[in-house]
């Protein structure tokens, strides 16, 4: 399966979830909750007689929501377990988010490596 097929099914999978979902950036002026998601780089990968055998990329998803023990919190790890060859850690929770200019919201932070 390509690398862009299976980037392409992780944005599905995080849009099914019912939460408004940008790649890389939210909207100036978007309304909490909402995740925001990425790929950032490549991971550990396999290479074999000079060709990538397995191509693993990592990212972060990242919700931000006005609720404080918000079920999606719950609602994304539980899609990350179940995405396939999908390994991830929960990173951080912080408070506030100056890029979007509002610095009254709860921001949960994800790392993620797909194989």
């Amino acid at each position: 399966m390509s690398l862009q097929t299976r980037i392409e099914n992780f944005y599905q999978g995080l849009a099914g979830l019912n939460i408004n979902c940008f790649h890389y950036f939210a909207p100036s002026g978007a309304k909490a909750p909402y995740i925001v998601w990425n790929e950032d780089s490549e991971d550990v990968s396999f290479d074999a007689d000079n060709h990538k055998v397995r191509q693993s990329i990592s990212g972060f998803v990242e919700l931000f929501t006005k609720t404080e023990f918000d079920s999606r919190f719950d609602t994304i790890q539980s899609f990350l377990d179940g995405f396939e060859n999908l390994s991830w850690t929960w990173e951080a929770t912080q408070y506030g988010d100056p890029t979007n200019g509002d610095d009254n919201l709860i921001h949960h932070t994800w790392s993620w490596r797909l194989r």
